[in-house]
């Protein structure tokens, strides 16, 4: 299902390249400073999805960390919440590939993004980024339906009632 997206996004992207092909500059602007800007926009385009990404490596941890106390996680939760984890620190890798291929590229006077030192890891890192997105949905969504059906047993069986007032008694008799 990732990859499905991943690949849907993709062509949706080319297909959206592939219509704004065409045409020039206005008379007003010069052909210096439309690089200026792509460069600029691919700068901030760059640092936004390494920033993405370690959000996203943040709340999943975080997620971690708070849904530890209700229930373990099935293995197939943990394989996603891993493969999505993976996925963001390698999307920051290949951030910082994009980055520095830009900047190589603009050290020697030399600008052309269509070039495989700086086409090759923005593509993989947007791929890695919706893999990171998908596989966390996907964990995240799978551990709320175990949680959700491990409440309504318990529930059903009364163990719920059982465990909040012993909790809530001694957490009172604490003061």
């Amino acid at each position: 299902m990732p990859l499905v997206v991943v690949f849907i996004f993709i062509r949706f992207e080319y297909y959206l390249q592939y219509l704004s092909m065409g045409g020039h500059f206005p008379a007003s602007v010069d052909e210096f400073d439309a690089q200026k800007k792509a460069i600029g926009i691919y700068n901030d385009l760059g640092k936004q999805f390494i920033t993405f990404a370690i959000t996203t490596v943040g709340a999943l941890a975080y997620y971690i960390k708070s849904r530890a106390e209700f229930r373990p996680m099935g293995t197939t939760v943990k394989v996603a919440l891993l493969s999505s984890i993976v996925a963001a620190i390698v999307s920051i890798y290949f951030g910082q590939s994009w980055l520095s291929g830009l900047a190589n590229q603009l050290a020697n006077n030399y600008f052309k993004p269509s070039a495989p030192s700086v086409a090759v890891p923005e593509l993989a890192q947007y791929v890695c980024f919706l893999l990171s997105l998908s596989w966390g949905a996907i964990a995240i969504v799978l551990q709320e339906i175990n949680r959700e059906t491990l409440t309504r047993a318990c529930v059903d069986g009364g163990a719920i009632g059982d465990v909040e007032s012993n909790s809530a008694s001694s957490t009172f008799s604490q003061d």
